[in-house]
């Protein structure tokens, strides 16, 4: 059903994506029956929304929530130490840790802590741990990026959330088919060329596949949009709206993670971000002395 995983011959490629993919939850019940199995949204998550949703809700509860899983604790702290942050001090306390992170970004961090949880038996150990180390490093790169855009600087949450759920549709990938995506664990910087291949021989969309798993983790509208659109190029993104301009971001943050520099259709891409070479160079700097 849909085909997302129809073997097809190599030549055959994936399907555009100039249509978004349908919405909602019969989407994701015709993959289910495809034979997928995407992650579940987590309980701790979903006890999360629930708690940010109220208006008046105090910050005790919020650390008491976190304090109870080591994996989320331990991920707040890093992030809130790293040098994207640069705290004087260093951060001892989840009170603290959230105080610098600010809610947003501290609730991006926590799905994506979650998200790695969840996905920890996807695959190969060696290719999950090739997987997350490129995803993290892509998602704290684009937040960067988006620190210092002129038109995305309130939303790097959003930023290193697109960052992180981009290459989710791997993890699903190497479920289904282990054998086959075992090469992507060594497939370095040709990592987009290796993950759209497989996808056109096995008959999927790695992207469809991200954009299903981020919208079944109740991801931003904009977030799941942008993943699907992530292999659009820049004469099909609209100027004007967020998910557009999430996608030139990954485009900058793959590029320069990839290549350590920006791929060739770069101008385009910083100029909706009002970026610039220098910039852009200086976050990689940044980023490079951060890993």
């Amino acid at each position: 059903m849909f085909g997302f995983f129809k073997r097809q011959p190599p030549a055959v490629a994936p399907a555009p994506l100039a249509e978004a993919p349908p919405r909602g939850d019969a989407l994701v019940e015709a993959v289910l029956m495809s034979g997928v199995v995407l992650p579940p949204y987590p309980a701790v998550l979903a006890e999360l929304d629930h708690l940010l949703a109220e208006e008046d809700f105090e910050l005790p509860r919020l650390v008491d929530l976190v304090g109870r899983d080591p994996s989320l604790r331990a991920a707040l702290l890093r992030v809130a130490n790293s040098p994207v942050f640069g705290p004087r001090q260093p951060v001892s306390g989840l009170l603290q840790a959230i105080t610098v992170l600010g809610l947003a970004r501290a609730r991006s961090v926590l799905v994506s802590a979650a998200l790695r949880d969840a996905l920890r038996d996807y695959g190969d150990p060696m290719l999950v741990r090739a997987l997350w180390a490129r995803f993290s490093a892509i998602g704290n790169l684009a937040a960067s990026l988006a620190s210092h855009s002129a038109t995305l600087r309130q939303q790097a949450d959003l930023a290193y959330t697109t960052g992180m759920f981009h290459g989710t549709g791997a993890f699903i990938l190497a479920k289904r088919f282990p054998g086959e995506t075992r090469v992507l664990a060594h497939a370095g910087r040709n990592f987009e060329d290796e993950l759209q291949r497989l996808g056109a021989e096995l008959g999927s969309d790695p992207a469809r596949i991200s954009a299903m798993v981020a919208r079944n983790w109740h991801l931003p509208a904009e977030v799941a949009e942008a993943i699907a659109r992530q292999r659009l190029g820049p004469q099909a993104i609209a100027e004007s709206d967020t998910s557009g301009k999430l996608v030139c971001l990954l485009h900058l943050a793959i590029g320069r993670f990839d290549d350590g520099e920006a791929a060739p259709d770069w101008r385009h891409d910083a100029e909706m971000l009002g970026l610039d070479g220098d910039a852009l160079d200086e976050i990689l700097a940044t980023q490079g002395a951060a890993e």
